[in-house]
């Protein structure tokens, strides 16, 4: 039963807008590098040398690695124990989310506002007045919600005006809507449509989705080939998710040759953009023993950095490796801790598909 639910989110495709990632895509190649190398070290429990790497990556504000530095400090690994040290980077690495509107905004239009009640009221006064980027963070935000209540029809109202000025995260998102019938009834053929305008407009994220239809043949013949080489332009545009994706098809042969190595490395690179889905799937590797020696120590490792970013499967697997001491002594209360944060987590339109999982933008 735990493999059998590991399989079930391995092709995890997360459905984003292309910005949602800002804060990390504005770090250059050596801060990538070394978040990698971060992620090797705590696999590898070499703790003093992982704090060395996310320690200088954190001060950049690097999300990931201010979540990981701060879970460090409240477990003392490498460090001395600080609930002061652990409490600064958990609010640091919070902010990201809470103010998460904010690193939305196009970089033109060079948002400053620290309050995001105040980017919403901006971003809404742009769309009044025809902005395209301000209608599309108003739907995202009407979407996500946090800042305003959610409300499915007025972000597709929204989106559909900034679409009209070929605003291609609001196309992508349109064709999510259809894909998984968000407000709008369920159309697969309109879905791929908004997916290859995106694509036309160079949008990884709309070669990621289509990619992901391909992959379990809605509205499409099942095609990984496809998949597979729409996965390849999304990942070489730099796309954390797609990168997982096409790891993901690496390591079961499909539209690929068999390459777990390549794999492996394709899960890395997406771990250093912070992707929950990736830290799970390697964690799945060495769980596993596919090709790689297992060590369930590692697979707890990587589900631990997978759950701490808030992936249910991550969550589901912890619980069930406490409720049946898999690599760690039995411990019920950590196992329902566990389970409960999974049952808390995510919406009606969280979908399962089969071997699939796909989640809203």
């Amino acid at each position: 039963m735990f493999q059998q639910n590991s399989l079930n989110v391995l092709f995890f495709l997360l459905l984003t807008i292309y910005t949602q990632n800002l804060a990390f895509a504005s770090e250059n190649t050596d801060s990538k590098e070394m978040m990698i190398l971060a992620i090797k070290a705590i696999a590898d429990q070499d703790y003093v040398q992982a704090i060395s790497l996310l320690k200088p990556l954190a001060s950049k504000g690097v999300q990931a690695a201010q979540y990981k530095l701060a879970n460090m400090y409240e477990n003392g690994l490498g460090v001395d124990k600080s609930s002061e040290e652990s409490l600064k980077w958990y609010k640091q690495a919070a902010q990201h989310r809470t103010q998460g509107p904010k690193f939305m905004v196009d970089i033109n239009y060079n948002v400053a506002a620290s309050d995001p009640q105040e980017a919403f009221k901006l971003w809404k006064q742009l769309a009044k007045e025809g902005d395209a980027i301000g209608q599309f963070n108003v739907g995202l935000c009407y979407f996500k919600g946090g800042v305003v209540k959610v409300n499915y029809k007025k972000a597709y109202e929204y989106w559909q005006k900034s679409a009209e000025q070929n605003n291609s995260n609001a196309i992508v998102n349109l064709g999510f809507m259809y894909q998984h019938g968000a407000y709008v009834k369920q159309d697969l053929q309109k879905a791929i449509e908004y997916y290859h305008k995106g694509i036309s407009l160079n949008n990884p994220i709309a070669y990621n989705n289509l990619a992901f239809m391909y992959a379990s043949g809605d509205g499409v013949s099942q095609d990984y080939k496809t998949a597979s080489q729409y996965l390849e332009i999304a990942s070489q545009m730099g796309n954390a998710d797609a990168k997982s994706n096409l790891g993901w098809l690496y390591q079961k042969g499909l539209g690929e040759e068999t390459n777990i190595d390549k794999a492996k490395s394709l899960y890395l690179e997406a771990c250093s953009a912070g992707l929950p889905a990736a830290y799970y799937n390697l964690g799945y590797l060495y769980q596993s023993g596919i090709g790689v020696p297992q060590d369930l120590t590692k697979a707890m490792t990587y589900y631990e950095l997978a759950a701490a970013l808030g992936f249910p499967a991550a969550e589901t697997d912890l619980g069930f490796m406490y409720e049946k001491g898999v690599s760690v002594p039995k411990d019920y209360n950590k196992a329902l801790k566990w389970y409960k944060a999974r049952g808390q987590k995510w919406s009606s339109l969280d979908m399962q598909v089969d071997a699939l999982e796909t989640v809203s933008p």
